[in-house]
Parts: structure tokens; sequence; C-alpha cells
């Protein structure tokens, strides 16, 4: 019977084995872009592949501590990630870098969800991180009409479409 299901629904079988992720789209702002160019993205330019690849945790993170402070950046963060510290959100930020570009696979499975989870669009990761810095002009310059708000953040990797839902 769970064979006919999603036989009937055309939702792909998918190995046990992969990881599954949610990558948010900053509200719902940068989900047409993500699904329509096939990328996932996330923020905080300022840890570039050069550093994660070369400084060890404690030197990110203070790096992290000094450019949020000095920006007043807002933190998205789900409460069991922080303690409500300081330290707690520098440490949630370098996870999630972290997360993003070294635990993230070929192969994995993202949940990707529009504004309000109107929509989730099920995709695997089909390439390895890689940073973009010039995706906005290049993209504004193609097609400076789009009413896709394109994302601007550097760190990125490929992904198909599998379903939305």
């Amino acid at each position: 019977m769970k064979s006919n299901i999603l036989e009937i629904l055309k939702i792909p079988e998918v190995s046990t084995k992969r990881h599954y992720w949610i990558i948010r789209t900053n509200g719902g702002i940068y989900y047409q872009d993500f699904i329509l160019h096939e990328y996932i993205s996330i923020s905080w330019d300022y840890i570039t592949l050069n550093i994660l690849n070369n400084e060890n945790e404690d030197a990110i993170k203070r790096l992290i501590g000094m450019y949020a402070g000095n920006l007043n950046e807002e933190i998205d963060l789900d409460d069991e990630e922080t303690d409500g510290s300081s330290k707690g959100k520098v440490t949630a930020i370098y996870n999630k870098i972290h997360r993003f570009v070294f635990e993230i696979s070929r192969g994995d499975i993202v949940l990707i969800p529009s504004s309000n989870s109107d929509f989730i669009t099920i995709a695997e990761v089909t390439g390895d991180v890689y940073e973009n810095p010039n995706y906005v002009e290049t993209r504004l310059l193609k097609d400076p009409d789009s009413e896709t708000v394109p994302c601007p953040y550097y760190k990125r990797r490929k992904i198909r479409t599998l379903k939305t839902i």
C-alpha cells in the first residue's frame, strides 16, 4: 500500500541515508529566485569560504561577533539554537554557516518554504558550495524587469527541484 500511495502522489522515493535540511528564504523574499534559478544560499557574507577553510572555529567566532555587533545584525534563530546571550548568538550563526558549507552534501534533500509556507519545495542538492558575489548584478543585467527579488548572499549550492507542495 505504501508504494502505491507514493506512485499515486508521484512522490519520488528517497534514501533514508540522505540528510534533510530546511533552508529558509528570508520570509519568502528569495523563494522564487531560489526555485527559478535552482540554488540555495546563506547569509553572513563576511565569513567567506576562504576564511572557513583556513581559520579555526574560535577565530571565525570572533569575526562573527565583531561583524554582527558592528552591524547590529538581526539574527534569525530558533529559540533552541541560542541561550539568548551574545556568545550563544555567535555560536548559532557559526553552526548555521558550518552546516551549510561542510555538512550539506550532494544528494541531500532540502525543504524550501515560501512566504507563510504557502508552498514548500522539495529539492535535491546537486552541487558543492561556491561563492557568487556578482549574482545580483548579473541577474539584473540579464532581466532588469524581473519581479523576482535576487538573493544577494554569496555562499550557494545548486539544487534540482523534485516537487512543490
